[in-house]
């Protein structure tokens, strides 16, 4: 690389910086570009290192030698990606949502959401705006727009390339050049709770979430961890074929992270980061008596954290003492969202009353598996832990007994075991810690490729 410039660009979700690269004669533009990027993670911080990178053969310039930032090309421009106009109206419908909620001006039915500068918190906000349209035939969930991130996707017109594997999730706009991180779903099944990291971490690199299959499949059902962790560690390579891996779990997406790191290593694969965000320790408590009314008050304090505890223990007195289904524990919770005092954790705020009480039943049904186990494997991987205030000493001794080794970093936070997730003390580490492990890969890689 001969020159560089680095400018500030006016985006649709903000301003980005922009790295322009002037390569050598002869040199290999993907390599230039990855080598860049390694740099600029390794020695500056994450709010520094350029969202988009592309390579000049000369960078343009003024009669004084300056440089000439109007001259440079959008970043966009760098994208050889042709223009699909929306070919139905509920296409055309749909577009002037996502023109409107992400700030630009044209969106195509091949445009992927997130390239184009959305997140996990505007997704919210397009599903807002669909359930308000009057006459519509539009119909889709969040996992949809998450998971088939073009309007051709979520239609189904034609082919769409974009489409991810089923099981996987994208939770924010895809980073090239730089290895993604893997979330596993906590006991609710669910990915909301990463929303917050994968906000944080874009630009910096991808974030894929795993989501309980039985949230997506109403036919599915999950008979064991250990099956749910061959399945995850299945999909985790079909979307990245080799190492090095990153994995992040919080609670029991900490113990499935684990598990799934375990059969990654018997498969000869290197595991760089995992990350167990207040995990829950096999074995290390009693068996509680399985009480659905308990459980219930539980998950509604989680995620209505508004409601009064009164008001869910008058619905649950009113309910017979044998387990409802489905579908009375749906007309449960729309009672407790029409309260003026309801409002809910972040992403469950946007689903009815159907999805929240599939997400309960999910949630027990994840709870007694769990308890199907005694122990995590052993590992060979390092692994950085964050615990929550108050969390048993014995639990943790016991993390350290179960996978051979004390975590490399045992970091105790304020945060309670719901709050832990999302708050900015866990998220900058995390942050820190994939730049600390992207450069020790960039490292090994240079290494390699002497």
């Amino acid at each position: 690389m001969s020159d560089v410039a680095i400018v500030t660009h006016e985006a649709s979700n903000g301003h980005q910086l922009v790295a322009y690269l002037v390569a050598d004669e002869e040199a290999d533009n993907d390599r230039l570009v990855r080598r860049a990027r390694r740099h600029f993670e390794a020695h500056l911080p994450d709010y520094m290192v350029p969202a988009h990178m592309m390579v000049l053969t000369a960078l343009p310039r003024m009669v004084n030698g300056k440089l000439d930032q109007s001259a440079l090309p959008e970043p966009w421009l760098d994208e050889n990606r042709e223009h699909v106009a929306p070919s139905t109206p509920e296409s055309r419908q749909l577009a002037e949502i996502w023109q409107d909620v992400l700030g630009i001006e044209r969106v195509g039915e091949t445009d992927n959401f997130f390239e184009l500068g959305g997140d996990s918190l505007l997704s919210l906000k397009v599903l807002s705006r669909v359930r308000a349209l009057k006459e519509t035939t539009l119909d889709f969930k969040l996992r949809d727009l998450m998971q088939k991130p073009t309007i051709a996707g979520l239609l189904g017109l034609g082919e769409s390339s974009d489409a991810l594997l089923d099981g996987v999730v994208m939770l924010n706009g895809e980073r090239q050049g730089q290895s993604p991180l893997f979330c596993v779903h906590a006991g609710m099944g669910t990915l909301y709770d990463y929303q917050p990291l994968a906000r944080r971490l874009q630009g910096i690199c991808t974030v894929y979430g795993l989501p309980c299959r039985m949230l997506t499949d109403s036919q599915h059902f999950d008979t064991s961890l250990e099956a749910m962790a061959d399945e995850y560690a299945t999909i985790v390579r079909r979307l990245q074929p080799h190492g090095p891996y990153r994995l992040l779990g919080w609670s029991l997406g900490g113990t499935l992270g684990a598990m799934i790191a375990a059969r990654l290593e018997k498969q000869g694969q290197e595991v760089s980061l995992l990350a167990l965000v207040d995990p829950y320790i096999p074995g290390s408590g009693q068996k509680s008596a399985d009480n659905w009314q308990e459980d219930f008050a539980a998950y509604a304090s989680v995620i209505l954290p508004g409601i009064p505890s009164e008001m869910v223990a008058n619905i649950n007195n009113a309910t017979p003492h044998e387990e409802p289904g489905e579908a009375e524990l749906a007309i449960m919770l729309e009672r407790l969202l029409a309260s003026d005092k309801s409002y809910g954790r972040e992403g469950y705020a946007a689903l009815g009353g159907e999805e929240l009480a599939r997400i309960f039943c999910v949630a027990r049904h994840l709870k007694r598996l769990s308890l199907q186990i005694n122990t995590l494997p052993a590992l060979d991987c390092e692994v950085d832990c964050w615990w929550s205030e108050g969390r048993p000493q014995k639990e943790r001794q016991a993390l350290t007994h179960q996978l051979g080794q004390a975590p490399r970093r045992a970091i105790e936070t304020s945060e309670d075991h719901f709050s832990i997730v999302s708050s900015d003390s866990l998220l900058l580490r995390v942050v820190a810690k994939l730049q600390e492990v992207a450069y020790q890969e960039a490292i090994l890689d240079e290494h390699e490729l002497v």
